[in-house]
């Protein structure tokens, strides 16, 4: 009897361990079978509303602002008018005010330093109260009524010179006895120089005359292939004819120079150059470019 119930017991507690087991089983295993109905369109179905509402508040944010600017700019500033006070004061009295700007004379052509210095000369010899005796006739300046053109004028108007010498004496005499006193210093130094060159010129008086040159650009036909080709790259004039020169072809040349075969520089003018080219003397304008 005792085996009979052991028996029984032993049986009824597998029966409930079998039950309990697979009781806790079945929610495991239905847990772990995936649910097969959701996919990814049925996510964006769910998004897409989302993104439409922000889509269109951004829309609506970016219209209010472009209004803002637009009625911004179209609405003119206010202007504030603010009185500003001001004081009025009584202009000051300096006194007789005294002109201190001095005028300078500009000469751009060589002929102004001439008249310059024919107006020196004028002074000079206006200035002259006292009679002068030459060869036995006295006369005055108030005596003299035609106009001084230069020293060497007023010479040969007083006296009939017998010889250079005394001629160029009485020029001398005449040039030291010029008052420039009355001139500025610069304008002096300029009359000063401008007699120095002539009498230098007449001194150095050229052996051939220039007078008779060829224009180079008024006969450039005649001259086309004959004359060799010459660059005039520099040119140097100066009252010292020693000083003058002109660079030819990249060679500096100076008044008598052989500039070719036959080509010879016979003068340099303030604005052009004198060549001889078989025995015709023509005339160059200063840096000018001969082809040949």
């Amino acid at each position: 009897m005792s085996q009979v119930m052991k028996a029984l017991q032993r049986s009824e507690l597998s029966h409930q361990q079998y039950t309990g087991y697979a009781m806790g089983m079945a929610p495991m295993e239905q847990a772990s079978v995936p649910l097969r109905g959701f996919r990814w369109y049925h996510a964006l179905w769910l998004t897409l509303p989302g993104l439409a509402t922000v889509a269109v508040l951004g829309y609506q944010g970016i219209e209010r602002q472009q209004l803002a600017i637009a009625q911004q700019a179209a609405t003119p500033p206010a202007v504030i008018d603010v009185a500003a006070p001001y004081q009025q004061l009584a202009y000051p009295d300096f006194g007789p005010l005294i002109r201190t700007h001095v005028e300078v004379p500009i000469f751009d052509e060589e002929s102004k330093f001439d008249d310059v210095a024919n107006v020196a000369l004028n002074q000079t010899e206006s200035n002259k109260a006292q009679p002068e005796r030459v060869e036995g006739k006295t006369t005055t300046a108030a005596q003299e009524r035609q106009p001084i053109q230069s020293t060497a004028t007023v010479v040969t108007a007083k006296v009939a010179p017998s010889s250079n010498a005394q001629v160029e004496q009485q020029s001398q005499m005449a040039l030291s006895e010029l008052d420039l006193s009355q001139l500025s210093p610069e304008m002096a130094a300029r009359v000063e120089s401008i007699l120095k060159a002539n009498h230098e010129a007449d001194h150095s008086a050229p052996e051939t005359s220039t007078a008779q040159a060829l224009p180079l650009v008024q006969h450039s036909d005649e001259l086309t292939g004959r004359l060799p080709a010459m660059n005039f790259q520099t040119h140097v004039y100066a009252s010292n004819a020693v000083k003058r020169w002109v660079k030819v072809n990249g060679v500096e040349y100076h008044e008598g120079d052989k500039m070719g075969d036959e080509v010879q520089l016979v003068a340099i003018k303030p604005q052009s150059t004198i060549v001889r080219f078989r025995n015709q003397q023509i005339e160059i304008p200063a840096l000018y470019d001969w082809r040949g």
